[in-house]
């Protein structure tokens, strides 16, 4: 479509500008740098443009040439892993060691948390 005949003065000039940034072979951001176009008043008129539906060539860049890769992600069955690992600890296998100004407190996996909190609230009296 011609839009030389349609479109302002000043919609041309911008055309022109947006038509030899996007044949330049160049980033936008590179082509613009080298010309002292601002970017917020390139893409303003790139708006602006279509809006009037001219027809605007896409960006250049590496960006649109990018390969995507697709990785796939296997999820396990939380529950299973977890009673599987639980079965292998024994009860009283040493869970957490804490050695706090020459006190030495171990809490072995059986542990239930009321001894947990006693065992946390004594080191805090002491320390």
């Amino acid at each position: 479509m011609d839009y030389q005949e349609i479109l302002s003065e000043k919609d041309r000039y911008w055309l022109n500008i947006i038509q030899e940034c996007r044949a330049s072979g160049k980033s936008d951001f590179q082509w613009l740098q080298e010309n002292n176009i601002a970017a917020p008043t390139f893409y303003y008129h790139v708006k602006q443009l279509r809006k009037k539906a001219c027809e605007i060539p896409s960006r250049n860049g590496s960006c649109k040439n990018e390969v995507q890769e697709v990785v796939p992600l296997i999820i396990e069955d939380d529950e299973g892993a977890s009673q599987t690992l639980l079965e292998t600890v024994p009860d009283n296998a040493v869970a957490v060691r804490l050695t706090v100004h020459g006190i030495s407190v171990e809490i072995s996996t059986g542990a239930t948390q009321e001894i947990i909190q006693n065992t946390l609230s004594a080191l805090r009296f002491l320390c």
